[in-house]
């Protein structure tokens, strides 16, 4: 797996796939989140597996049903993607979480993360009261091994997601390892 320097910390990955495919017109394929969130796609891919259902120790399935896959494929032979009403509900749970500068572990004690009471958290009425700040997000990503060798800051984080979103094609024009 690319690794940038950084991670999502608990359900922040799972927030930004929600946010996009919330706002998107149309289904989106692992690819499309790819470009619209700089996050490489196999992490979105693992995530969004991930995000179908768990298996507790007990045995017990739980369904969690915050993305749904189309059957029908796009045009490039991906899968595509929509939200679901529950993940709509867990997409403003989780905005309201970071605005009040709550952990976005929905289950336990309620944590406090660096940002609390920064934020207007009143109720959102305008498209502009969903817009998620970088200054917003940073408490809920943390550098990697990697990120802490380069000497990375949050900031840098940001910048380099930014850049990946200006570049579509980032991606594919990677080096790819010889395995003569």
């Amino acid at each position: 797996m690319t690794d940038f320097g950084y991670h999502h910390k608990t359900n922040a990955s799972k927030f930004r796939i929600l946010e996009v495919l919330m706002w998107a017109n149309k289904p989106l394929t692992v690819r499309d989140i790819e470009s619209k969130t700089g996050i490489y796609h196999t992490k979105i891919s693992c995530a969004m597996s991930h995000y179908r259902k768990i298996v507790k120790q007990n045995g017990k399935i739980i369904k969690l049903p915050y993305i749904q896959r189309l059957e029908k494929k796009g045009p490039n032979g991906l899968y595509r993607y929509k939200i679901t009403k529950s993940g709509i509900k867990a997409y403003v749970s989780y905005l309201g979480r970071i605005k009040r500068g709550f952990s976005l572990k929905r289950v336990g004690k309620v944590q406090r993360m660096e940002t609390y009471g920064m934020w207007d958290h009143s109720q959102p009425k305008t498209r502009e009261d969903y817009n998620v700040t970088p200054e917003m997000l940073a408490p809920y990503i943390g550098l990697s091994r990697r990120g802490y060798e380069l000497e990375f800051k949050i900031k840098d984080i940001f910048d380099i997601e930014k850049y990946i979103i200006d570049h579509p094609d980032f991606f594919d024009n990677r080096i790819t390892k010889n395995t003569d």
